[in-house]
């Protein structure tokens, strides 16, 4: 084997071989030249692996602050519709006159892969399909371009086309009833001014409202009037025709947004529409409608019937106001700004109406969340139990801390590639939280048996397992990288939907063992040399206040109660030092400095501490309470047992296949 070297047993040394492992490590002598290895930078620099640790932790709780909350990944359909009303036309003509003007318009947009129209009364539908490699923010743009020009090639009755984009988001994030004893009529007006408020928030692309009362003006005209004025009812309403218009005035676009900007110069209230001019007559004068006719404001006849109720209370009329986010905008924060807005405006009308949440995207994605950090409590919790059982405090610590450094690398990445915190990442965290823990794993358990045999300092040790472990580590975790890879390169808009899995899988068990070669190697080997001193203490209290204030943030039951745990820890530690650890701790700097100093003391040290059959319950805690060397044989004996007959071998089969 590469980088090692074998001396030969003595005989003695043969009788107290009991595996191929010890015989292995019996055998196993450091070479220098792997002082000469890349990873050795890391193990004798441990600043580095410091300043990569509070780096990682940065980027992480800024990247998962920053991250967008959604229910479902953002895809793009490479699908646009044109629309066009040309009222009180035919199918045929729409077909003749709008329709086929669209498509011959529109033909030499590149990267269009099929374009179908439907033609019925009065509206032509063009629904354009792009490659799917294409962009289609782009491709609508060109569309656009196209259609500014078409003006004149369609009759003049006819609307301006309209380009819809094709999107998941186009689902309503919330739903609120707004309820009040107020009629219809009144009830929407309310909404209205609600919803010119919401618009405003950046993430919000429209606010539906459905329900309540719409207005209607009628005019009843005065037939001697307009013979006084000689004024035909054509013109008369040719005038309030051009008056009552949203004029499309073009669109104000960016790399991420894109708002339609229309000329609003329509009526709301009768008394405006009275006012409009009709007819200038020869002596100058100018005619306008409240001369020649009587304007009044009335609703139209309800469609639909919204009533809410909440709690048993009586039915009262209400409008639903859906809120549909806008493409990049985080859910949570949406909903909370629009309920925000909600009831800053309530504030401003009469008493008696109120609102509430009907339909709410924000509070499933919240238990996604609650459900992710259940898990990684749960994970973090037994991973560290039962390494600190059996290994011992100090690799119970160096295996846990790879599980919070993975995520805040999976979370940086995740921000840097335009990855939202969803429902399909969510899964891929939890799926991949089992296998991240792996690589720790296997550093810190080899390494402790390294140093065991008191060959080796704590440098040299973690050297040996890098030697005789990168090959493999690296080996199985691209081999699992390479099993989600194929989902990768799904195309078309099932691959856009699903791409969020293999990135984030692949992206923590990447970033597992990265941190388990350039973090936890180096910090076994320090952990090894550190004694209880006063700064190392400080540095404990330190990263659990961390800690603790850290998992407040999650906003989750079982992240307050650790918390609590943790600051209950930080009490009795600060309790003891102000004691007698004071003195304590003052002694053990002596002794780490004669240990730094003398490789065979600390050589000494760690064969003890491997060795040690029994121990003060301090020493048990620190060095791990079951011993392997007991299990191991308690194992074999029942394993030997379990395949020793086909009886044993049928029985144990039917045991595992009940169980699970």
């Amino acid at each position: 084997m590469k980088n090692i070297i074998f001396k030969e047993k003595t005989s003695q040394e043969s009788k107290k071989v009991k595996s191929s492992d010890l015989a292995y490590l019996e055998q196993l002598e450091f070479n220098p030249e792997l002082k000469k290895s890349w990873l050795n930078f890391f193990v004798v620099n441990f600043r580095v692996v410091v300043l990569m640790i509070l780096l990682l932790s940065g980027w992480g709780i800024y990247s998962y602050i920053k991250l967008p909350r959604e229910s479902n990944p953002e895809v793009k359909i490479p699908i646009a519709v044109i629309t066009a009303v040309y009222p009180g036309a035919s199918p045929t003509d729409v077909e003749e006159l709008v329709t086929k003007k669209i498509e011959t318009n529109i033909s030499g947009v590149s990267g269009i892969d099929k374009i179908t129209s439907q033609s019925t009364n009065s509206f032509s539908s063009v629904t354009v399909e792009f490659n799917a490699s294409e962009d289609l923010d782009n491709s609508v743009r060109k569309l656009r371009d196209k259609l500014s020009s078409i003006r004149n090639d369609i009759p003049d009755d006819a609307d301006d086309p309209q380009v819809v984009e094709i999107s998941f988001d186009d689902t309503p994030i919330v739903t609120f009833e707004l309820t009040g004893p107020f009629d219809g009529f009144t009830l929407r007006e309310y909404a209205e001014k609600i919803q010119d408020e919401l618009e405003k928030i950046s993430g919000i692309r429209e606010v539906k409202i459905s329900g309540g009362d719409e207005r209607e003006f009628d005019i009843a005209y005065d037939p001697q009037k307009l013979s006084f004025f000689n004024i035909s009812l054509d013109q008369a309403n040719g005038a309030i025709a051009a008056t009552n218009k949203a004029i499309p005035a073009g669109n104000f676009e960016g790399k991420e947004y894109n708002y339609p900007v229309r000329t609003d110069a329509r009526f709301y209230d009768a008394a405006t529409l009275a006012q409009i001019p009709i007819s200038h007559q020869e002596n100058g004068a100018v005619v306008y409608l409240k001369d020649i006719a009587q304007v009044e404001e009335k609703s139209i006849e309800k469609k639909i019937l919204s009533r809410f109720s909440q709690n048993g209370n009586r039915p009262q009329n209400s409008i639903s106001i859906a809120i549909v986010k806008r493409t990049g905008s985080s859910i949570l924060d949406t909903v909370d700004e629009a309920k925000k807005t909600i009831q800053d405006q309530l504030k401003t009308f009469p008493s008696g109406l109120n609102y509430a949440t009907t339909v709410n995207m924000a509070d499933l994605i919240e238990q996604d969340f609650e459900q992710l950090a259940h898990d990684f409590i749960i994970t973090l919790v037994f991973v560290v139990g039962v390494l600190f059982l059996i290994v011992g405090l100090k690799e119970a610590f160096v295996a846990g801390l790879a599980i919070p450094l993975v995520f805040f690398s999976t979370f940086g990445v995740m921000l840097a590639t335009g990855t939202s915190l969803n429902f399909l990442s969510i899964f891929s965290l939890l799926l991949a939280l089992g296998l991240l823990v792996d690589d720790a794993i296997v550093v810190v358990s080899a390494t402790k048996q390294y140093m065991k045999t008191g060959k080796f300092t704590p440098e040299e040790a973690v050297l040996l397992v890098l030697n005789d472990f990168k090959v493999v580590l690296t080996t199985t975790t691209l081999a699992t990288i390479w099993a989600f890879l194929p989902l990768l390169m799904s195309s078309g808009i099932i691959g856009e939907y699903i791409k969020s899995i293999p990135i984030t899988v692949s992206v923590t068990l990447a970033s597992s063992l990265l941190i388990a070669l350039m973090i936890n190697h180096p910090l076994a080997a320090v952990l090894e040399r550190i004694r209880m001193t006063k700064r190392f203490f400080f540095l404990i209290v330190a990263f659990l206040l961390f800690l603790g204030i850290f998992i407040i943030t999650l906003h989750n039951i079982y992240g307050y109660i650790f918390s609590g745990l943790f600051f209950a820890i930080i009490i009795w530690m600060l309790s003891w030092y102000f004691g007698k650890g004071a003195r304590t701790l003052k002694e053990n700097e002596i002794l780490v400095k004669k240990e730094w100093s003398d490789d065979e003391l600390i050589k000494k040290k760690l064969y003890s501490q491997g060795n040690r059959e029994d121990g003060t319950f301090s020493q048990k805690l620190i060095h791990g309470i079951i011993h392997f060397d007991r299990v191991i044989p308690l194992y074999e004996k029942y394993l030997k047992k379990i395949i020793s007959t086909k009886k044993s071998r049928l029985s144990f089969i039917s045991v595992i296949v009940i169980l699970f």
